[in-house]
């Protein structure tokens, strides 16, 4: 993720409908928030589209990723550990996304807590290396994410609101899990209740396959379903 982005308010019109047509078919549209994180700091660079000073790439912890870019033969970078006082800042842009993409016409918000990107950085224990409350224990590493679904909550409200998680999911051929899976899915999910989601989208990342979504995704389901008895999103 970077700490650049630009709030410009004038980027959303609150009384413009982007979406007349689905609407029309009795369609809802759902924006996605997947800010940019320490996976995507090789893809900006190769792109050209900025001077690596330009973007301030964050993490959890200064941790860098393996290997090379997808698709891209670019090695990654290793991203900035957020100082404490940062995340905060953090939170509020989630809720700002969620208040323009509401404004600009979107029936919902997803967010983006899967995949590697910086909600999951704070969940995954490999990456989250912290010493303050955002790290250490399970209930440490997962308070970021919970304040960034209260956060959006306070905006779009349960019916609006999804989050999407992936602690299972294949990466290259290989299954990546969170290496504490139990004990995450066992506080995280009933924490998730409690604050007021009721829509969750349990990602696998590829699921072109039978055997590739029952060893991710549809393992998570069966573990999920006793703790959330509301809607599951899966694949």
């Amino acid at each position: 993720m970077t700490l650049d982005e630009d709030d410009d308010e004038d980027d959303d019109d609150g009384d413009n409908d982007d979406h007349p047509s689905l609407h029309a078919r009795n369609t809802s549209t759902f924006s996605r928030e997947p800010p940019l994180t320490r996976d995507c700091s090789a893809m900006v660079r190769r792109t050209n589209c900025c001077s690596d000073s330009a973007f301030s790439f964050v993490s959890s912890s200064a941790v860098r990723p393996e290997g090379n870019a997808p698709h891209m033969q670019v090695p990654m970078v290793t991203p900035r550990a957020l100082e404490h006082d940062e995340i905060p800042q953090i939170v509020d842009m989630f809720h700002n996304a969620a208040i323009k993409a509401l404004a600009a016409g979107f029936d919902g918000v997803e967010i983006h807590g899967g995949h590697g990107y910086i909600i999951d950085q704070f969940f995954d224990s490999r990456i989250n290396q912290r010493v303050d409350k955002y790290g250490g224990s399970v209930e440490n590493r997962c308070r970021f994410g919970l304040e960034v679904v209260k956060a959006v909550l306070e905006v779009a409200g349960p019916e609006r609101t999804a989050l999407r998680i992936s602690p299972s999911r294949e990466m290259g051929g290989s299954l990546y899990e969170w290496p504490d899976l139990e004990k995450m899915i066992a506080y995280l999910i009933p924490q998730l209740d409690a604050v007021g989601l009721r829509i969750l989208d349990i990602s696998c990342a590829r699921s072109d396959t039978v055997d590739i979504y029952h060893s991710t995704s549809g393992k998570i389901v069966h573990m999920t379903r006793p703790l959330w008895p509301h809607m599951i999103i899966a694949g």
